[in-house]
């Protein structure tokens, strides 16, 4: 009688340990990774910059951390993404500034999805506009955006594209026709559509991943307004230009932190998801010196303000204090901005100078947070512990970094 009675509290026990132990698991933290396009390790507030405002991803790396040792995928757009989606180092893409993702291709997307997240990019692709390369046939199940590399040099691209996993080999054709007739600035659409996700993910408890792929501040140099760049200031109109896209894009940053911040936008927080989700940014190289004929898109009716000389990265000190920019494989050229948000998780303040990693790292790093098996024969290495503060960071191992 004993024995069944022990029996008896020993089931019970040993129930209410799994009922515990299930609810100290924590939930996956939902992943929003936002990617700026040439923009220079020196263009932002917290890594030294004094003359652009960039409230927004000031306050993000003092809530959260900022790496100065971070590198991006390649000192050019198309292989660096490649790299950040797969995993795989530089080398293994050996298509210049054309990659096309395979079948054969993991990414984070679908690393993601297996572990039950629902997942969602916008903005400028170039990673391939068909078959496999599809963002939907990569994992995503809404993208909306770009596909193309020449057309995402229009920040008043008229001609946009949806891919959805309801139909992975379909391109659906949108335009940009949303202003009275006339094409609106890609960013801002970008921004708002995918804001909008998060919100709308936020009510449902599902965790999601979101990836933002703005263009700015890739040629050409056209934005809305200058702000707060005056016309009376004495500078070249394209310097003013190029400091306005900054402030920009820093705006747009600051639309993503508010989406997950207030996620009913009523000035209320106490919905916020802020304690589970983890905001990334960082840039796809370092920051451009395109010779201004290189870069001209087709921007369509004469909107905003725009120029066609060449962005001068020493105006700005856009490479900080390293040589080089955009298609060098010196610091300048691969090194990025890179600044991560958890809050309660990531303890704010922090500034890591020690810690070298780079674009092949994020999917194995998000795979452990996400508790998803990581895909076998990929080259980057978790930093999870690194980026919470879990275990010490000699634990991060790479055999090598390499870029071409």
């Amino acid at each position: 009688m004993r024995f069944h009675a022990f029996g008896l509290i020993t089931a019970v026990l040993c129930s209410y340990c799994s009922t515990v132990a299930s609810f100290a698991q924590p939930p996956k933290p939902n992943v929003i990774f936002i990617l700026a396009d040439d923009v220079g390790i020196g263009d932002i507030g917290t890594y030294g910059q004094q003359t652009i405002p960039t409230p927004n991803l000031d306050q993000m790396a003092a809530e959260g951390i900022k790496y100065s040792q971070m590198y991006s995928g390649a000192s050019v757009c198309s292989p660096s993404r490649a790299v950040l989606m797969t995993g795989l180092h530089n080398g293994r893409f050996n298509n210049g500034n054309g990659v096309n993702l395979r079948d054969s291709n993991v990414t984070v997307a679908e690393t993601l999805k297996s572990a039950g997240y629902q997942t969602a990019a916008f903005g400028k692709w170039h990673l391939g506009g068909s078959g496999a390369s599809l963002p939907a046939r990569q994992g995503f199940d809404e993208y909306f955006g770009i596909l193309g590399a020449v057309d995402s040099w229009d920040h008043y691209q008229p001609n946009l594209q949806r891919n959805t996993s309801a139909s992975p080999s379909t391109v659906i054709p949108v335009a940009n026709n949303f202003d009275n007739g006339n094409p609106r600035y890609t960013g801002d659409l970008f921004t708002d559509e995918a804001s909008q996700y998060i919100r709308a993910k936020a009510q449902t408890g599902q965790p999601f991943y979101t990836q933002l792929n703005l263009q700015l501040a890739h040629f050409d140099l056209e934005v809305p307004e200058l702000e707060p760049f005056t016309e009376g200031q004495s500078w070249p109109l394209a310097r003013k230009i190029y400091g306005s896209m900054i402030t920009r894009l820093d705006r747009m940053v600051g639309d993503v932190l508010n989406a997950v911040d207030d996620p009913n936008n009523d000035g209320d927080t106490s919905d916020s998801i802020a304690a589970n989700t983890l905001i990334v940014f960082a840039s796809d190289n370092g920051t451009h010196i395109e010779p201004a004929a290189c870069c001209k898109g087709n921007h369509g009716p004469n909107l905003g303000v725009f120029s066609d000389d060449a962005h001068d990265p020493e105006f700005f000190d856009s490479n900080g204090q390293y040589r080089g920019w955009k298609r060098d494989v010196y610091d300048g050229g691969i090194k990025t901005p890179f600044i991560a948000r958890w809050a309660g998780t990531i303890a704010p303040g922090q500034e890591n100078d020690s810690h070298f990693g780079d674009f092949a790292d994020f999917l194995p790093t998000v795979a452990e947070l996400a508790g998803a098996e990581i895909p076998i024969g990929i080259d980057g290495e978790s930093y999870a512990h690194v980026l919470t503060g879990t275990t010490d960071e000699t634990d991060f191992q790479r055999d090598f970094q390499y870029f071409e």
